[in-house]
């Protein structure tokens, strides 16, 4: 008699999770892809942390929008760790908040 072992996501070792985490953030890239490493983190909380750190490697910000995300990235400690690139879009001189944007 054979027995079948049913694969779920509960039995899929941390390190293929974070594959399939990496390879959507990657792939998805030319789309969708803030739209399919959202739902990621919706699937199980053992893929928040990987899908975050997708979600959030560069981080685009209008320079209205500056102080509101600074107040997010202070707040999170979390959530400033996943940042490594970020891109202030707009025309206003940004230079008073500089060092602000550096010491967060």
């Amino acid at each position: 008699m054979t027995s079948v072992h049913a694969i779920t996501i509960k039995t899929l070792p941390q390190e293929v999770i974070d594959q399939i985490i990496d390879y959507v953030g990657t792939e998805s890239r030319r789309g969708q892809y803030k739209t399919n490493l959202s739902n990621c983190t919706l699937t199980a909380r053992n893929w928040v942390p990987r899908s975050s750190q997708n979600l959030f490697r560069s981080a685009e910000v209008g320079v209205l929008d500056i102080q509101a995300f600074l107040s997010a990235v202070r707040a999170s400690e979390r959530l400033s760790s996943y940042i490594h690139g970020l891109v202030i879009n707009g025309a206003l001189d940004i230079t008073p908040l500089l060092d602000e944007i550096f010491q967060t």
